[in-house]
């Protein structure tokens, strides 16, 4: 050798310390930021908060004495939950606080505006029996799914699936 780095010739990858060399980082698929047992614990916990939420209505709402005392721990559970939620996502690199990364701009910020619709919808009677934050995880999860699925195929060929979709909504009349 004569002492020139040959890897760094153009068209010529860079090789790991095995000796293989690396894929481009275009290449390589883009790992999603919820793994599939994160995915699990975060339905999981949203499931325990709903059913604690559930039980605590229950238990206190079958006297009308203890009534508010249900109102305020299922508001207790309502806060700790979005509060877990809040940091648990932020953590995994949902965007939550800043702007910017995958998906850029106001899509990138979906998972907070989903757990903040789940949180006000505690808090009104009624609706407040529905599962909202294991709806509202499980949607997060389906979204940044589909947002990986989009980054990996491509804007281009998204962009052509929902025009040929689009193209054959019209031709249907």
């Amino acid at each position: 050798s004569n002492g020139v780095n040959e890897s760094a010739g153009e068209g010529v990858e860079p090789e790991d310390r095995t000796g293989r060399r690396k894929e481009p980082a275009a290449a390589r698929p883009a790992e999603p930021r919820i793994s599939t047992v994160m995915a699990g614990l975060l339905i999981g916990t949203a499931l325990l908060f709903d059913g604690a939420q559930a039980v605590a209505v229950t238990l206190f709402g079958l006297t009308a004495i203890l009534l508010p005392l249900g109102v305020v721990v299922s508001m207790a559970i309502d806060i700790i939950a979005w509060l877990t939620f809040f940091l648990w996502l932020h953590v995994l690199g949902l965007g939550m606080i800043k702007k910017g990364g995958p998906g850029q701009g106001a899509l990138n910020q979906a998972p907070f505006v989903i757990i903040a619709l789940a949180f006000g919808i505690e808090f009104i009677p009624f609706l407040n029996a529905l599962p909202a934050w294991t709806a509202a995880i499980i949607t997060v999860i389906i979204k940044e799914r589909v947002t990986a699925l989009a980054q990996l195929a491509g804007p281009g060929t998204v962009a052509q699936l929902i025009g040929k979709k689009i193209k054959e909504g019209q031709t249907k009349k």
